[in-house]
């Protein structure tokens, strides 16, 4: 069983044509995962839940946006060489201000689902294969988003 709190900090600077945007980035969150190792499979569960603040320095509120976060994920063994994963994503977007060109204060809801199938091929060489099914809602129409996404990944470890 394993708890994880975290708290980060940063800024966001942009180039010169987008420094209207520069602000200040706070995260905080905690994570639980339970690992199974006596049990088959050796199944491990987990949840994530954190909010991240991201403010703007240069008075425009409707760049500034509030993120609380919803994170499940679980994985398994089937055997030795291979690691099984899934994860649910779910995170609301809420802008601090009227956006100056729709006239409306922008909200967003995203959902995400990934997998990956992990397979030691030796204790050097692992293939990875990873996909990714997002979408994002929102009350302006222009920042609605489908992504579907995969890849396969060849590993040398040393």
């Amino acid at each position: 069983l394993q708890l994880l709190a975290f708290a980060q900090f940063g800024e966001a600077r942009h180039n010169a044509a987008e420094a209207v945007r520069d602000g200040g980035v706070t995260t905080v969150g905690a994570m639980l995962t339970r690992a199974f190792g006596g049990v088959a499979w050796a199944p491990t569960v987990g949840v994530r839940v954190s909010y991240t603040d991201e403010s703007n320095r240069n008075g425009r509120p409707d760049l500034a946006r509030q993120s609380p976060l919803l994170r499940v994920f679980a994985s398994i063994s089937p055997d030795e060489r291979w690691r099984i994963s899934v994860g649910l994503t779910a995170f609301k977007q809420h802008y601090g201000g009227t956006d100056v060109n729709f006239g409306t204060t922008r909200s967003d809801d995203a959902l995400s689902l990934d997998a990956l199938v992990n397979y030691a091929i030796s204790t050097q060489w692992s293939l990875r294969a990873e996909g990714l099914i997002y979408r994002q809602r929102s009350n302006q129409d222009l920042y609605d988003t489908n992504r579907k996404a995969a890849s396969v990944k060849l590993r040398f470890h040393y």
